[in-house]
Protein backbone atom coordinates (compact mmCIF):
# COMPACT_ATOMS: atom_id res chain seq x y z
CA UNK A 1 0.00 0.00 0.00
CA UNK A 2 1.58 3.32 -0.76
CA UNK A 3 1.47 5.89 1.60
CA UNK A 4 2.90 9.22 2.47
CA UNK A 5 5.89 9.39 4.55
CA UNK A 6 4.89 11.45 7.57
CA UNK A 7 1.78 8.56 7.57
CA UNK A 8 3.91 5.68 7.39
CA UNK A 9 5.96 6.97 9.94
CA UNK A 10 2.77 7.15 12.40
CA UNK A 11 1.70 3.72 11.89
CA UNK A 12 5.20 2.63 12.10
CA UNK A 13 5.82 4.46 15.26
CA UNK A 14 1.96 3.58 16.56
CA UNK A 15 0.47 7.27 16.63
CA UNK A 16 -1.71 6.51 13.61
CA UNK A 17 -3.95 3.26 14.08
CA UNK A 18 -6.15 3.43 11.04
CA UNK A 19 -5.49 4.53 7.43
CA UNK A 20 -8.14 5.64 5.47
CA UNK A 21 -9.07 5.75 1.63
CA UNK A 22 -11.68 7.10 -0.36
CA UNK A 23 -12.33 3.66 -2.29
CA UNK A 24 -12.57 0.10 -0.25
CA UNK A 25 -9.39 -1.93 -1.37
CA UNK A 26 -9.41 -5.58 -1.42
CA UNK A 27 -8.27 -6.22 2.12
CA UNK A 28 -9.31 -8.12 5.07
CA UNK A 29 -9.07 -8.45 8.86
CA UNK A 30 -6.27 -9.83 9.58
CA UNK A 31 -4.32 -9.50 6.21
CA UNK A 32 -0.49 -8.37 6.17
CA UNK A 33 0.01 -5.07 4.16
CA UNK A 34 3.71 -4.20 3.33
CA UNK A 35 4.09 -0.08 3.43
CA UNK A 36 5.63 1.83 0.65
CA UNK A 37 6.72 5.19 1.74
CA UNK A 38 5.65 7.41 -1.76
CA UNK A 39 7.86 10.45 -3.00
CA UNK A 40 10.11 11.14 -1.71
CA UNK A 41 11.34 8.10 0.32
CA UNK A 42 10.01 6.18 -2.70
CA UNK A 43 10.71 2.64 -0.21
CA UNK A 44 9.40 -0.56 1.38
CA UNK A 45 9.56 0.67 4.95
CA UNK A 46 7.43 -1.84 6.88
CA UNK A 47 4.24 -3.87 7.68
CA UNK A 48 0.82 -3.99 9.37
CA UNK A 49 -1.81 -6.15 10.58
CA UNK A 50 -5.12 -4.89 9.14
CA UNK A 51 -7.63 -5.29 12.39
CA UNK A 52 -11.18 -3.82 11.05
CA UNK A 53 -11.90 -2.51 7.70
CA UNK A 54 -14.73 0.09 8.05
CA UNK A 55 -16.71 1.59 5.54
CA UNK A 56 -19.14 4.80 6.62
CA UNK A 57 -20.19 8.69 5.61
CA UNK A 58 -17.51 10.82 5.94
CA UNK A 59 -18.67 12.76 9.36
CA UNK A 60 -19.77 9.10 11.10
CA UNK A 61 -16.08 8.33 10.11
CA UNK A 62 -14.16 11.22 11.31
CA UNK A 63 -16.21 10.72 15.09
CA UNK A 64 -15.41 7.40 15.17
CA UNK A 65 -11.75 7.24 13.59
CA UNK A 66 -10.69 10.64 13.60
CA UNK A 67 -8.34 10.90 16.66
CA UNK A 68 -6.46 7.92 14.99
CA UNK A 69 -6.02 9.39 11.70
CA UNK A 70 -3.21 11.56 11.97
CA UNK A 71 -5.28 14.43 10.53
CA UNK A 72 -6.92 17.29 11.71
CA UNK A 73 -11.01 17.53 11.24
CA UNK A 74 -9.94 19.94 8.15
CA UNK A 75 -7.78 17.68 6.56
CA UNK A 76 -9.85 14.80 7.05
CA UNK A 77 -13.12 16.42 5.40
CA UNK A 78 -10.92 17.75 2.59
CA UNK A 79 -9.13 14.23 1.95
CA UNK A 80 -13.01 13.43 1.49
CA UNK A 81 -14.59 15.60 0.14
CA UNK A 82 -16.85 14.67 -2.73
CA UNK A 83 -17.00 11.23 -1.69
CA UNK A 84 -19.97 10.09 -0.13
CA UNK A 85 -18.48 7.36 1.76
CA UNK A 86 -14.86 6.59 3.24
CA UNK A 87 -12.56 3.45 4.43
CA UNK A 88 -10.86 2.85 7.52
CA UNK A 89 -8.12 0.52 7.99
CA UNK A 90 -7.38 -0.35 11.63
CA UNK A 91 -3.72 -1.06 12.30
CA UNK A 92 -3.36 -4.17 14.80
CA UNK A 93 0.12 -4.70 14.79
CA UNK A 94 3.16 -2.65 12.69
CA UNK A 95 6.54 -3.63 12.19
CA UNK A 96 9.44 -1.56 11.24
CA UNK A 97 11.61 -2.90 8.78
CA UNK A 98 15.43 -2.48 9.67
CA UNK A 99 16.53 -0.82 6.67
CA UNK A 100 14.48 0.48 4.00
CA UNK A 101 14.43 -1.28 0.29
CA UNK A 102 14.30 1.52 -1.82
CA UNK A 103 12.45 1.90 -5.21
CA UNK A 104 15.63 1.54 -7.36
CA UNK A 105 16.41 -1.76 -5.34
CA UNK A 106 12.72 -3.05 -5.76
CA UNK A 107 13.10 -2.86 -9.44
CA UNK A 108 16.77 -4.70 -9.33
CA UNK A 109 14.67 -7.57 -7.12
CA UNK A 110 11.03 -7.61 -8.89
CA UNK A 111 12.07 -6.02 -12.65
CA UNK A 112 8.64 -5.38 -12.96
CA UNK A 113 8.05 -3.45 -10.30
CA UNK A 114 6.27 -0.35 -10.33
CA UNK A 115 5.58 1.97 -7.21
CA UNK A 116 1.51 1.08 -6.90
CA UNK A 117 -0.69 3.96 -6.99
CA UNK A 118 -2.75 2.51 -4.02
CA UNK A 119 -2.35 -1.29 -3.53
CA UNK A 120 -0.84 -3.98 -5.11
CA UNK A 121 -0.26 -8.04 -4.14
CA UNK A 122 3.18 -9.64 -3.47
CA UNK A 123 3.67 -13.10 -2.69
CA UNK A 124 5.07 -14.64 -0.31
CA UNK A 125 7.90 -15.64 -2.33
CA UNK A 126 8.69 -12.13 -3.64
CA UNK A 127 8.83 -11.19 0.20
CA UNK A 128 11.85 -13.95 0.72
CA UNK A 129 13.80 -11.76 -2.14
CA UNK A 130 14.14 -8.73 -0.03
CA UNK A 131 17.44 -8.00 1.62
CA UNK A 132 18.33 -9.55 5.08
CA UNK A 133 17.44 -6.42 6.91
CA UNK A 134 13.85 -7.87 5.72
CA UNK A 135 13.80 -11.24 7.04
CA UNK A 136 11.48 -10.79 10.79
CA UNK A 137 9.10 -8.56 8.45
CA UNK A 138 8.84 -11.17 5.61
CA UNK A 139 8.52 -13.65 8.44
CA UNK A 140 6.15 -12.23 10.46
CA UNK A 141 3.75 -11.38 6.68
CA UNK A 142 4.23 -14.43 5.36
CA UNK A 143 2.57 -16.10 8.14
CA UNK A 144 -0.93 -15.80 6.94
CA UNK A 145 -3.64 -18.11 5.06
CA UNK A 146 -3.29 -16.38 1.95
CA UNK A 147 -0.12 -16.87 -0.39
CA UNK A 148 -0.06 -13.07 -0.99
CA UNK A 149 -0.07 -9.55 0.78
CA UNK A 150 -0.96 -5.92 -0.42
CA UNK A 151 1.79 -3.18 -0.56
CA UNK A 152 -0.12 -0.49 0.48
CA UNK A 153 1.43 2.67 -0.98
CA UNK A 154 0.25 6.17 1.31
CA UNK A 155 0.50 8.60 -1.23
CA UNK A 156 -0.22 11.41 0.87
CA UNK A 157 -1.53 13.99 -1.38
CA UNK A 158 -4.36 16.19 -0.91
CA UNK A 159 -6.02 12.77 -2.24
CA UNK A 160 -4.64 9.79 -0.25
CA UNK A 161 -3.30 10.03 3.46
Amino acid sequence: MSIRPVFAEGILSGTKTVELRRRRPSIRTGERVVIYASSPTCALVGAFVVGQVDEHAPSPLWERFGAASGLNRREFMAYFEGAVRGVAISVAKAWRAAKGVQLHQLQEIWPDFVAPQSYRYVSAEELHELPSEWDGVARAVGRQKRPSVSVVATSLSPRGP
